[in-house]
């Protein structure tokens, strides 16, 4: 059985689907999670009082996902994000590559922010984004 190590993963991100992709440097997690709505398609003639079980359908189907690692002043990947979060508003390409070559290209909306600063501790990163659209495969 193969296997991967996550030391291999990379997050890249462009301004464009096909524009320069710069790899976010210093991240030590990344999650892209799916989620798929569980549509209730129980009628009232499904049920019989107490103890009657319910009927679903799979609805539509997002990804999600959030990363965290150390802040890298001069990184352009993470410069690109910075502008986003403090400057004009445009979404964003992400490559999500477990293996460092092989994952997913998919469009960004950048959902969350964050550098918290502590005095006895190193200068951290953190971001939250919703995919709009697909999934498509790299490499």
């Amino acid at each position: 059985m193969a296997v991967t190590s996550g030391a291999a993963a990379k997050l890249t991100v462009s301004t464009s689907s096909g524009g320069t992709y710069d790899e976010i440097s210093g991240l030590k997690d990344a999650s892209l999670d799916a989620a798929i709505d569980a549509l209730d398609t129980t009628a009232f003639s499904d049920t019989t009082g107490s103890g009657s079980d319910r009927t679903y359908i799979a609805g539509l189907r997002g990804f999600s996902g959030s990363c965290s690692g150390t802040y890298q002043p001069s990184d352009t990947g993470l410069a690109k994000l910075k502008t986003i979060a403090y400057g004009s508003y445009t979404n964003l390409f992400f490559k999500y590559l477990y293996d460092g070559t092989n994952g997913y290209r998919f469009e960004v909306i950048i959902t969350k922010f964050n550098v918290p600063i502590k005095v006895d501790g190193l200068v951290e990163v953190s971001f939250d984004y919703t995919v709009t659209g697909s999934l498509t495969a790299v490499p």
